[in-house]
């Protein structure tokens, strides 16, 4: 990566990245597949829920404006690797037709002892009407100017977990109202295989014509991946989804009630700890870290909820810590 490219790409105060328009069409095919949640796929059913109507997955508008910065940085041949995520805040509901301004703030990340070059981006989307709908830090590598910098994923801080706040212990049914949630509560989400068609299904819904890749493909072998990064966390959440309807069925033959999900307000400590190969199965799991009363939202709870997924060796290739609202067990008047 030549000196001039690095101070033209990253000495930029602020780099704008370009549009990205959000189609009714589109919103519902990701969320089809990998959020199906009432206020994501059915615009009927959407009206009654918390947003008031249909709105895009976060998952979905992240990966949206990652693909910007991609090309950006490939425009410019440089060797840019997502190390992770940190304060994703989804602070407006994305609606069909909106069409998203998307740019860049350039900081200083924390050092890191694996010899590549780090920076934080600070990425912004604004919508037609001027309203900031989505704004998050990504902590990004690159190689240095010279060689490949040895790189190790284990030396390397910005790809640390956090640890979990919670003493974690395995339940069998953990889908109850927020009032009844116990912090620690844990379950296994399953497994979720990256199929060569799964990966191609996600390029194609994010609006990718090819497989993806962050990394360009002169990075070494040890963290280069054909799996885009928020194809993992976006998985993670359909197992998700996937528990939830299983638990919902179960507590409908018991005849107890079953409580809403809501939609996540954002994500605080994301992290790629090593890229997903094609091919590789990677179990899930989910705890209550933390509960937070909302006075605002009559009837919720925040439930900051810890997210892993493992490897076949049990090794953990992400970690995140959601903000999802949750039904009380007795509504406020």
């Amino acid at each position: 990566m030549a000196q001039s490219l690095w101070d033209e790409f990253l000495m930029t105060e602020r780099l704008e990245l370009g549009q990205v328009r959000m189609s009714k069409e589109d919103i519902v095919a990701f969320a089809s597949v990998f959020d199906p949640q009432p206020f994501h796929i059915d615009e009927t059913a959407a009206r009654s829920t918390v947003l008031g109507g249909l709105a895009a997955s976060g998952w979905h508008t992240c990966a949206m404006v990652m693909n910007l910065l991609r090309e950006a940085a490939n425009e410019q041949s440089l060797d840019l690797y997502a190390a992770g995520a940190e304060d994703i805040i989804w602070s407006r509901p994305v609606r069909p037709g909106d069409t998203l301004t998307c740019q860049v703030k350039w900081s200083q990340a924390p050092p890191c002892t694996c010899h590549w070059q780090s920076r934080s981006a600070i990425v912004e989307a604004i919508d037609q009407q001027g309203q900031m709908v989505i704004r998050w830090r990504l902590d990004c590598l690159f190689r240095p100017f010279e060689g490949d910098g040895n790189f190790s994923c284990g030396a390397c801080v910005l790809l640390r977990a956090r640890p979990a706040r919670a003493s974690r212990r395995p339940v069998l049914h953990a889908i109850k109202q927020f009032d009844d949630i116990c912090p620690g509560d844990e379950i296994s989400l399953g497994s979720y295989t990256f199929t060569e068609e799964r990966v191609e299904t996600f390029a194609r819904l994010v609006g990718l014509q090819n497989t993806y890749q962050i990394q360009v493909p002169r990075l070494p072998q040890a963290i280069a991946s054909n799996v885009h990064p928020l194809h993992v966390t976006a998985a993670w959440m359909q197992c998700m989804v996937g528990y939830y309807e299983q638990e919902a069925a179960h507590l409908r033959r018991l005849g107890d009630p079953v409580p809403m999900l809501g939609p996540a307000a954002g994500v605080k400590h994301l992290r790629w700890h090593r890229p997903v190969r094609p091919g590789e199965k990677i179990a899930f799991r989910g705890w209550a870290e933390r509960k937070i009363e909302v006075a605002t939202l009559r009837g919720w709870g925040m439930l900051i909820v810890g997210a892993e997924g493992h490897d076949a060796a049990g090794n953990a290739v992400v970690s995140f810590y959601p903000q999802m609202l949750l039904e009380r067990r007795v509504r406020s008047n």
